[in-house]
């Protein structure tokens, strides 16, 4: 007879606890878009986001200040707020001395970001007035100070005053930003012209489709660059402003819905 107890059972087998069972996931619902019944083809989309602003309920709800830190900038601290403009009736506006960096070879200030919305395609237009000779652009892509793409440019062909002679005003030109060390940003596309004017209204738009952006004033397209690393974010402005009062207004901001497709284009793309 095998060892073991009176019974004849073997030794007992310790069995460890069991783990603690995790509560059953849920599987989320369907999607359910509200379309026609049979799907006509191609099924188009509801219309796209849009937002438009001109600042006449003299409010910035959505708008967030972001200043670069102290540590980098030469002067200043921003001061964004609605009033009066020169371009119709109330605009959004900034009225403070802040530039950067310390050695002023990088242009830095402050940033103004629409908080409520995040994009990826999409068309930016909007209307800008400088009473001044410095810089002003807009951003994309936003994620946050140190990961954004932007557009800045330069009236004044001595600023930044540290800046080697290829990266001093005039210019226009779309960048990214990388860090918080110098030099900040990577120039992805640059022309040497300022695309505004001196107290004149300049009208901007930004187009962003499938990681090409194109930057268009006063209805020319300047410049355009595909995006390496874009993965779409929030929009807004951006100054470079020593001395200078800037406005904007008129901002509309539509997202771009994908081209719709057939069924029988949506299958085969499938089944390569």
């Amino acid at each position: 007879m095998s060892s073991g107890n009176k019974f004849g059972f073997g030794p007992l087998i310790q069995i460890p606890n069991p783990k603690t069972l995790l509560q059953p996931s849920s599987i989320a619902e369907p999607l359910m878009i509200n379309a026609p019944m049979p799907i006509p083809e191609p099924y188009v989309l509801p219309s796209p986001t849009t937002v438009f602003f001109t600042f006449e309920d003299s409010n910035m709800i959505g708008w967030v200040p972001v200043d670069e830190p102290p540590q980098l900038l030469s002067a200043g601290v921003s001061r964004w707020s609605v009033d009066d403009g020169p371009i119709s009736g109330k605009a959004l506006i900034q009225t403070a001395d802040i530039w950067g960096d310390k050695q002023d070879v990088v242009p830095l200030g402050t940033f103004v970001i629409y908080d409520l919305l995040e994009l990826f395609d999409f068309v930016m237009e909007f209307d800008a007035v400088i009473k001044g000779d410095d810089g002003i652009g807009m951003v994309w892509g936003w994620k946050s100070r140190t990961n954004h793409f932007r557009f800045l440019t330069m009236i004044n062909s001595y600023h930044p005053h540290g800046a080697p002679p290829d990266k001093k005003g005039q210019f226009s030109m779309i960048e990214r930003r990388t860090s918080d060390t110098s030099p900040y940003y990577i120039t992805r596309a640059m022309k040497k012209e300022a695309s505004i004017i001196q107290d004149e209204v300049t009208h901007y738009k930004l187009e962003l489709l499938d990681r090409v952006a194109k930057v268009y004033w006063n209805g020319i397209l300047a410049l355009q660059v595909r995006l390496g690393g874009y993965m779409g974010g929030k929009v807004g402005f951006t100054i470079y402003s020593p001395h200078d009062i800037v406005y904007f207004d008129n901002v509309r901001i539509e997202t771009i819905v994908p081209t719709p497709i057939d069924q029988m284009y949506r299958y085969s793309t499938m089944q390569r």
